[in-house]
Parts: structure tokens; C-alpha cells; sequence
């Protein structure tokens, strides 16, 4: 600090310009902090609205004798012009109008928007991605072999129902019957939903948001490399996929291949059938069918 000639004191460039450069870098260090902290109390935020979403699907099979509810309803109905109009109803939406309370349709595609608990809060605007599936938008995704799939040709037939299953299990009561919430023995290790991601479909050559996980490369930071360029969640900077069990606790899960890709061995299906490489955290979490008593390597 200096003295001018008429005895007040105040600083010279050289101090204003320390000054300021210690400020950038506290900013520098500040800034990176803040927005852990953003992204970390987001992440609550997304573990408060998967629960929530926990245990309305929770009172749905309480109330329809342990059936889970469908990952994707299609309904062909026939309409004034002579055509046939698709409605497409993912978990999120389906839930939503169980509940009572269904999205509003995006005003430039008719697809419904996720809102309230089914939106994932780190997705705050609509120029930042709405995670979009072929079928609608979806931030959170369910479990493959959990939640099945229903078709209505017309509103009044009877619907085509399509459980998913893994090579060699299409043709057990696992393939074939409509999941039960009270199927795996070890509902504390299943995933029921899962914070979605986003990736590159190479075979479509555009992006798309996941209908649902259960294996893998689905989840892991290193996906399928014939397949799949990316598995770019909502939370991925934080290395995390936030997830609700079947028994309704909630958690953060690794998105790491050092975790989803642990103790690979081959499986057959009952009949010995159908042999498969399997990682042990797909199987625990999302395959709860699939046992050591079937691994064959």
C-alpha cells in the first residue's frame, strides 16, 4: 500500500492485481466444490423420488395379487380418419395414470412428459435432454425381467403379454408367467427401477434413453462395444446410478465395470440349454433366477 502526496493511503496496481488473482483462484477452487455439493444434494433428491416411485409400484401389487405393472402398454385403436392410432404407455406414464395423476403431453410430439417424482431432478430443462425412448420419455428405467411388456390389438381384445427372460429360461415359468413381485427369494439384491442413461445405439445411428436394464452393459461406463458407444446417466459424473430395491430401500449404485463386470462364468438354462458368459452383479441384481447351480464353467 502507498502514500500519495496529499497523506491518503491506497493501493497500487500491482496489489489491485494480486488481489484479484487470489480471488480467481479461490473462485477456482470454490466453484468445482459448489457444484459437487449441487450435484450431490440432486442425487438425494433422485433417492427421495425412486423410493416414492418404490412404493406406488409396491401398492400396485398389493392391490392386483403381486403382479407387477407393464414397462410398456401398446393400444392399437381405430380412429375417425380410418387409420389406426398407437398409444404407448411406459412404466412412468402408466403409473402415473394408476395414481391419478398422468403427465401432460409435450405439445410438439404428444409424448408425456415426466413430471413430480417420475423426473429425474438433474434433467431440469427441456434443451437439456428428456431422456428419450422409441416409446416416450422415461428418467428412470425397470428391471428387464421384472416388469413385462402388454399388447392390445383393439381396447376390447385380450392383451399379448411378453415376459423377457435369458437364453435357455424363455421356455421356464420365468419366460412364460407375469412377474410377480414376490419372485425373487432376495428382494434386498434386486433392482426394481434404476436412474436411466442415455446412449448411442450404433445399429440406429442416434441416441436413445434405455426401456430398461438388466444386464451389464446396460449399466456399466463400459458398454457393449458392437452395440453401444456410451451409457451416459443422469448422474454419471458422480460415478453413481441411484436405484430402488424390491423391498423398497433405496441406494446408490456403482456405474463402474470394475463392479458390473466381476466373476464371469457360464450358465445354462434349466434344461442345460442356452449357455451364456454372466457377470454375478447382473445376476444378483436384475437375473435373481439365475443360480450357481446353474453355472457350468
Amino acid at each position: 500500500m502507498s502514500q500519495n502526496r496529499n497523506g491518503k493511503s491506497g493501493f497500487t496496481l500491482i496489489e489491485l492485481l494480486v488481489v484479484i488473482a487470489v480471488i480467481a483462484v479461490l473462485i477456482g477452487i470454490l466453484l468445482p466444490a459448489l457444484g459437487h455439493a449441487r450435484e450431490t444434494a440432486r442425487v438425494t433428491v433422485c433417492l427421495s423420488n425412486l423410493r416414492s416411485q418404490g412404493q406406488a409400484i409396491a401398492s400396485y401389487t398389493l392391490e392386483n395379487k403381486d403382479s407387477t405393472p407393464p414397462r410398456l402398454v401398446w393400444i392399437n385403436e381405430p380412429n375417425d380418419q380410418g387409420g389406426i392410432d398407437l398409444t404407448r404407455l411406459l412404466l412412468n406414464q402408466f403409473m402415473a395414470k394408476w395414481l391419478g395423476d398422468p403427465f401432460p403431453p409435450d405439445d410438439n410430439d404428444q409424448l408425456f412428459v415426466p413430471q413430480d417424482m417420475w423426473r429425474c431432478p438433474e434433467i431440469a430443462l427441456e434443451s437439456e435432454g428428456l431422456r428419450l425412448t422409441h416409446n416416450g420419455y422415461l428418467h428412470h428405467a425397470p428391471n428387464q425381467f421384472l416388469f413385462g411388456i402388454l399388447d392390445y390389438e383393439t381396447p376390447n381384445s385380450d392383451p399379448n403379454a411378453y415376459m423377457d427372460a435369458a437364453q435357455g429360461w424363455q421356455s421356464t415359468s420365468y419366460g412364460k408367467r407375469w412377474g410377480k413381485y414376490t419372485m425373487p427369494q432376495h428382494p434386498s439384491n434386486v433392482v426394481a427401477v434404476m436412474d436411466n442413461v442415455q446412449t448411442y445405439f450404433i445399429a440406429h445411428q442416434h441416441y436413445d434413453a434405455r426401456e430398461f436394464f438388466g444386464r451389464s452393459v446396460h449399466i456399466s461406463d463400459r458398454p457393449s462395444t458392437a452395440t453401444n458407444v456410451e451409457n451416459n446417466g443422469s448422474h454419471s459424473r458422480l460415478g453413481v446410478r441411484p436405484s430402488v430395491f424390491v423391498d423398497g430401500h433405496v441406494a446408490l449404485m456403482s456405474s463402474s465395470s470394475d463392479y458390473w463386470e466381476q466373476d464371469p462364468g457360464d450358465y445354462s438354462g434349466p434344461d442345460g440349454t442356452g449357455v451364456e458368459r454372466m457377470f454375478q452383479p447382473e445376476i444378483r441384481h436384475f437375473m435373481y433366477y439365475v443360480t450357481e447351480r446353474y453355472r457350468i464353467d
